[in-house]
């Protein structure tokens, strides 16, 4: 490919924890050209860029409102760390940013594999696109890798596959209340079941619409997917938090084991399980990631640590926006692109000049 010689000019959208980071990728490539950075903390708003990771002022402040700053800015691109979990809340500002042309990279899992998820809303966000010459692109490690992606990519090996099961065991030590306390961790184990039985926990949202994109993937049709469990993991002994949520004492919740499966004759062919605990060593609970592939020939992949959910979260986001301005407009998903790499040195590498 031809080397383009100007560098993509891209806005920050949200710039939390996740979106620092990803902003700092960001400045950090010399093919990059940030030209805008926008987020509703007011102790965020105002800053300078540089100064926000790390570096010297760069002349770039933090803005309190999208739509000025892309009228402003005309970028070619915004990844968009927003925190609206909910699907619908965050398209509001896919939907703003695609109608001023720029193609976004989001890190939003709910709405990583739309079309299965939310039709109505994909669809509408598909048009959009469309109509303003933009692709768009729900990412990160999980959903968006580990547990799906990768998954796939693994079966390309496979001539014939009767059954996939992948999972993750991960400490969650280091997260705060925004991940935790949905979570209910720290609750008591009665109180957690009565709050798991109500529906008012949220464990890992996102595996239905994994195992559809995995069986998609392969060309597999589903008669069904289910919970197979969602149960609490109780701490033995005093277990510390790093951040500011209370530590985890002993008798508490440290987290929970939650499985899904996707149904064929009512027989699981495609399974998925996370394990988040606080300290899951303490649990006897192995860390790491595993991916089975029973067939011809049988393929098992295993880490000896799990992916570093934070690191690998925004690395996923940032590397994915050449694969998403080189893409034709429209909404897409892991599926739809070419298969995910690091983009080392400078990202003009892999971006296509006639885009």
């Amino acid at each position: 490919m031809i080397e383009r010689d100007t560098p993509i000019r891209v806005v920050q959208c949200g710039i939390g924890a996740m979106g620092t980071e990803m902003l700092r990728l960001l400045t950090d490539d010399p093919g990059v050209t940030v030209v805008g950075a926008v987020d509703v903390d007011p102790e965020t708003i105002g800053r300078d860029v540089g100064a926000i990771t790390g570096g010297g002022d760069v002349g770039i402040e933090v803005a309190d409102d999208l739509e000025s700053v892309l009228e402003a800015t005309e970028p070619d691109a915004v990844c968009l760390a927003t925190a609206d979990a909910a699907a619908e809340a965050m398209v509001a500002d896919l939907l703003t940013c695609l109608r001023a042309g720029a193609d976004v990279v989001s890190s939003n899992g709910g709405f990583f594999y739309p079309y299965r998820t939310h039709p109505v809303l994909a669809r509408k966000v598909d048009r959009v696109a469309r109509k303003n010459d933009a692709s768009v692109l729900c990412t990160g490690l999980n959903p968006g890798f580990a547990l799906d992606t990768l998954v796939v990519a693994l079966t390309a090996v496979s001539e014939s596959i009767d059954a996939i099961e992948a999972s993750r065991t991960v400490d969650f030590s280091p997260y705060g209340a925004g991940v935790l306390e949905p979570g209910g961790f720290g609750l008591a184990p009665d109180e957690w079941t009565r709050r798991r039985d109500a529906g008012d926990l949220a464990g890992h949202e996102s595996f239905p619409a994994q195992i559809r994109m995995i069986a998609d993937g392969i060309g597999l049709d589903l008669d069904a997917v289910v919970q197979r469990e969602f149960d609490p993991v109780v701490a033995d002994e005093h277990r510390p938090v790093a951040s500011e949520y209370p530590d985890i004492e002993a008798g508490e919740v440290a987290g929970f084991e939650q499985t899904y499966a996707g149904l064929v004759d009512g027989d699981p062919v495609v399974t998925l399980t996370l394990a988040a605990v606080v300290d899951p060593a303490a649990s006897g609970l192995e860390g790491g990631d595993r991916i089975a592939i029973r067939g011809v020939p049988d393929t098992t992949v295993t880490t000896e640590a799990p992916f570093e959910p934070g690191p690998t979260t925004w690395a996923t986001v940032v590397n994915a926006l050449p694969n998403v301005s080189n893409a034709d407009p429209g909404l897409k998903t892991m599926l739809d692109l070419p298969l995910p790499s690091a983009s080392l040195g400078d990202m003009r590498k892999f971006l296509d000049p006639d885009r």
